[in-house]
C-alpha cells in the first residue's frame, strides 16, 4: 500500500447492494475499491472489454495487409482495382477508429453504447472484407 492511500473509509451496506456493486466492478474488469472510487469521485467509468477483440482485429488488419505486399512483390500481379479495394476497406476502418477514440477523448459526449456499436460494425467490415 503506498503512502497516498492509507486513508480509509469504511460503510455498512444491504448484502443485495455489495453483490451489486461486486458484479459492476468485475463486469468493468476494475476492483470493488477502484469502482467504488471512481463511482464517488464522478470520475469516467469506461468499459474497456471490447478493446482485446478490437486489438485482435486490427493485428488481422496488419497481416492481410502484409499477405497482399508479399503477393504484389512475388508475383507483380495486383490489380489497380484490388489496391483501391483494399484502401477503401482501410480507409473505412481508419474512419470508425477515429470515431470511436473521439468518443474517448470526449468523456462528458461519451456514450458507451455508441462505442460497442461501432466495434461491432468494424469487426463486421473485417469479416466481410475480400482480400483476394
Amino acid at each position: 500500500m503506498s503512502d497516498t492511500t492509507k486513508a480509509r473509509i469504511e460503510f455498512r451496506l444491504h448484502p443485495a447492494e455489495k453483490e451489486k456493486i461486486e458484479k459492476s466492478a468485475a463486469a468493468l474488469h476494475m476492483t470493488v475499491t477502484d469502482y467504488i472510487r471512481a463511482c464517488c469521485l464522478r470520475k469516467q467509468i469506461m468499459d474497456t472489454s471490447w478493446v482485446p477483440e478490437i486489438t485482435k482485429q486490427i493485428i488481422k488488419i496488419g497481416v492481410n495487409v502484409n499477405q497482399i505486399a508479399t503477393v504484389a512483390n512475388t508475383t507483380h500481379n495486383v490489380s489497380d482495382r484490388q489496391i483501391d479495394i483494399v484502401n477503401e476497406n482501410l480507409i473505412g476502418v481508419q474512419n470508425q477508429l477515429r470515431a470511436i477514440i473521439e468518443h474517448m477523448e470526449n468523456p462528458l459526449d461519451q456514450n458507451l453504447n455508441e462505442c460497442r456499436m461501432l466495434l461491432q460494425k468494424i469487426c463486421e467490415k473485417l469479416d466481410a472484407m475480400e482480400w483476394s
